[in-house]
């Protein structure tokens, strides 16, 4: 597996997210999360993650300094170990007791044990051994737990020993969840095979995401989170909310230089296919930008890895999104000078929604991810070299060993989905794979998914 994005990449996410919590309105409780973003765990955390973002700022700790924050958080998410935790220079403990909230989601494992037990010591929590074959799953009545049903006992290799805080799951008497108040501020924690699915189809609206999000709104002392009403991939394949403010077009910045011209045709086919006119951005800077055309509110707006965008063009792009846009972002070495820069330059924007593409992807067989952009789809088959997609929170569509191609995410009221564009064009003479028609039916699918058509 190569290494996930450079340290520049995630400054320059930390950055734009920074600055879309202006544009989005500073006044919105702010979240800091370290979470697994993959794993058992992962379907959980990006469902509870989508249906929290209407109501809060989320920030993530793996690109955010804790010591850098221009505004307290309300609550902090963290879990596995607290190993990232070490690494910051926030004082947890006094950060709770002085009014914030803590969600902790433990690893039960023996290995991470002593690590969780000097964490949660500070709130008179530890780890112990569990009574029982775990069959029997009880939750207690409490904010966190309220209108959960059908959530399944799970094995877990301990139980919680707390002295000031309270049950509210019991495994078999055991307690696996425990919530209450530590000076000014609240606390719960869960083990984490009660948030871990098997089936990530079936997150948005689960028992486990419901648990994790309204232990995290509790938490940040907002009561209890709203009910997920149908948001999340594993939804059906609906128009955005906020569709109808939409006019009924498609925005493509792209170049019509080769190999671009490939792609350029490719997608004129599939947005054709959907009804959905192009408008071309021809870019000039101060008199025809992505600030400009996002004031008509188009249904689409494409953007490609060809040139730099402006501090205006995404800060506009992040309202477009947030308030109900979708978009469509085209990663590409075109095999151009400094193909690293342009990709670089898409990065500025996609980081705004804490979302990046690398270059670099070895060819490979390509597998099939589970959401409705894909149903109904067979196998890629074997991909071809280049890109590939990084996000703290995405629902990846097809991959590559361990690469993401191709992906769908959920920002607020808009949507986007991320996909390498050289997945689109048929490979050359000497090239063996051919998956082109597989992903130009995604294309396909994907614009209806992003537009409800």
């Amino acid at each position: 597996m190569r290494p996930g994005p450079s340290l520049t990449v995630l400054v320059l996410t930390a950055l734009c997210l920074g600055a879309l919590t202006g544009a989005w309105g500073a006044d919105r409780p702010l979240l800091l999360m370290e979470l697994p973003t993959d794993g058992p765990v992962s379907p959980a955390v990006k469902a509870a993650y989508t249906a929290l973002q209407p109501q809060y700022d989320i920030w993530w700790l793996k690109v955010h300094e804790p010591a850098q924050h221009d505004r307290p958080p309300a609550a902090l998410v963290v879990g596995t170990g607290a190993k990232l935790l070490k690494e910051t220079k926030l004082d947890f403990g006094e950060f709770v007791r002085s009014g914030g909230g803590l969600v902790f989601v433990a690893t039960m494992s023996r290995d991470e044990r002593d690590a969780n037990n000097e964490f949660l010591r500070r709130f008179e929590v530890r780890i112990g051994p569990i009574q029982g074959p775990g069959q029997e799953l009880k939750l207690l009545p409490h904010a966190v737990t309220s209108d959960i049903t059908d959530l399944p006992a799970r094995t877990t290799r301990g139980a919680f020993v707390a002295d000031a805080l309270e049950p509210i799951a019991l495994l078999d008497g055991s307690p696996v969840a425990v919530a209450g108040t530590v000076g000014k501020g609240r606390v719960v924690v869960l083990a984490q095979p009660l948030v871990a699915m098997d089936d990530a189809s079936r997150a948005p609206g689960s028992p486990q995401a419901r648990l994790l999000a309204q232990a995290i709104a509790w938490a940040a002392g907002q009561g209890l989170a709203p009910p997920n009403g149908g948001i999340g991939a594993g939804q059906a394949a609906t128009e955005p909310a906020a569709a109808a403010d939409l006019t009924q077009k498609a925005v493509v910045d792209l170049p019509e230089t080769e190999p671009w011209q490939g792609v350029v045709g490719v997608l004129g086919r599939q947005l054709g296919a959907v009804g959905l006119p192009v408008e071309p951005l021809r870019y000039e800077k101060d008199t025809h930008t992505l600030a400009e055309v996002l004031q008509g509110r188009p249904a689409l707006v494409v953007l490609g890895s060809h040139r730099d965008f402006d501090e205006a063009e995404t800060a506009a792009l992040a309202d477009y999104v947030s308030f109900g846009g979708s978009l469509l972002a085209l990663g590409f070495d075109d095999g151009a000078k400094s193909p690293a820069k342009r990709v670089s330059a898409l990065n500025r924007a996609l980081g705004e929604f804490g979302i990046s593409f690398t270059l670099g992807r070895p060819a490979g067989q390509g597998v099939l991810k589970h959401h409705p952009i894909t149903e109904g789809m067979g196998q890629p088959g074997r991909v071809g070299a280049g890109g590939a997609v990084w996000a703290f929170a995405a629902w990846p569509l097809a991959t590559v060993g361990e690469e993401v191609v191709a992906s769908a995410h959920e920002f607020r009221e808009g949507r986007i989905v991320v996909l390498d564009a050289s997945t689109l064009l048929p490979p050359g003479p000497k090239e063996q794979p051919n998956s082109s028609e597989w992903f130009q039916g995604l294309l396909v699918n994907a614009v209806r998914w992003l537009t409800g058509k």
